[in-house]
């Protein structure tokens, strides 16, 4: 199975997870287990939100897991979170989460990551940014990274009303100051 193919179903799976109807205020948990391999799903529901996660793994092969979560507060505060990790041995990883949160007042905050790291190549890489509004002001940072193994890479930061920079194995850092 490719990478890319565990790495959906495991999204697909943790979807369908939070989405399904439990009644209030219950949980439920199954495991499996077998010489090659194991899985795990469980589930919550409550008066405030949902949760479900997925994983799976055959031992010393390949795994996966996937979780998504959605919840609203008496006072009108909402959170929404799904992640999920991919992993096969000799070929490389993925993982990727993405989480938002609203107040009440009005602020916010979202934060996505992404990253990859291909076993064949030695190659990674990731991207990340989290932004939000506090009292009406917004702020952010976008993160990206590059590498090969052994051989080092790159690290690029780029911040709302701070400024940026960029950080290279060997050559330092670098370091540009915000744009009015």
């Amino acid at each position: 199975m490719k990478l890319s193919s565990l790495f959906l179903t495991a999204c697909t799976f943790a979807a369908v997870i939070v989405v399904l109807p439990v009644p209030q205020a219950q949980a439920g948990f199954r495991a499996g287990h077998t010489q090659n391999g194991a899985a795990v799903v469980r589930g919550n529901s409550g008066q405030y939100g949902q949760s479900g996660c997925a994983s799976g793994a055959r031992y010393g092969v390949s795994g996966g897991k996937a979780c998504a979560s959605s919840y609203t507060g008496p006072n009108g505060n909402s959170s929404t979170s799904t992640r999920a990790t991919g992993y096969k041995a000799g070929v490389g990883a993925a993982t990727n989460k993405s989480t938002s949160y609203t107040g009440a007042n009005g602020n916010t905050y979202d934060n996505q990551r992404q990253g990859t790291y291909n076993a064949q190549t030695g190659q990674g890489a990731y991207t990340g940014g989290k932004s939000g509004t506090y009292n009406g002001t917004a702020y952010g940072v976008n993160t990206t990274a590059n590498g090969t193994k052994g051989q080092g890479g790159t690290v690029n930061v780029d911040s709302v009303n701070n400024g940026s920079g960029t950080c290279t194995t060997g050559s330092g850092c670098v370091k540009t100051a915000p744009t009015p």
